[in-house]
């Protein structure tokens, strides 16, 4: 069974694994138990196409746990765990004002999201800004950077790959009005699952 490219997976999407044999898979001969982390079970659909195919959809954050049977017994690589994560929870507080030369702060949080990996990044002119992120625990981070000039600063912030939309603010400089919009713009990577572990211990 190959779950290597679904080791994280998106809340809302369809995720699929493949079960393959050295001898036929006959229909109907394997059970894929899915349970959320909540303790439901997930309604799983099966394919019989080059082996098998199984295919669910996660429903919230967290680990989902697989067992898979074959003619009524598990087989030696079950049970896996598939983890899922939304990119729809991850928080940004606004930004209400700010200064030419003067740092420039805002806090993104990821506590709820999930494992994965958090991107952010700050462009103007086409051209990267230095930026700080500071782990505060928790999935947290602090992040700044120094405007130099009076131009468009664009943010942007993915989480494992995927655009964090729905977050628009402004930055006033002096007397000039910066609208910050979110492109995708890869120039720092955090992991959150290890810093989740730090918390932990």
């Amino acid at each position: 069974m190959d779950l290597s490219h679904i080791e994280l997976v998106p809340v809302g999407v369809a995720a699929r694994f493949g079960i393959t044999s050295s001898l036929p898979i006959q229909p109907q001969s394997i059970r894929a138990i899915i349970t959320s982390p909540n303790g439901k079970q997930l309604p799983v659909n099966i394919e019989y196409v080059d082996g098998c195919v199984c295919e669910f959809i996660p429903l919230e954050v967290g680990p989902h746990i697989i067992l898979i049977e074959h003619c009524g017994r598990p087989i030696s690589t079950s049970p896996l765990v598939v983890k899922s994560y939304d990119s729809k929870k991850v928080l940004v507080t606004p930004v209400s004002s700010g200064s030419i030369g003067k740092p420039v702060q805002f806090i993104v949080d990821a506590s709820n999201s999930g494992e994965g990996n958090l991107e952010i990044a700050v462009n103007a002119k086409g051209e990267n800004i230095v930026t700080q992120v500071h782990p505060m625990g928790g999935a947290k981070f602090g992040v700044s950077f120094v405007p130099n000039e009076n131009a468009d600063h664009i943010v942007s912030i993915t989480f494992n790959g995927q655009p964090v939309t729905g977050l628009t603010f402004k930055i006033i400089f002096d007397l000039f009005v910066i609208l910050i919009k979110y492109f995708q713009i890869t120039i720092y990577r955090q992991s959150i699952h290890s810093l989740c572990q730090s918390r932990d211990e």
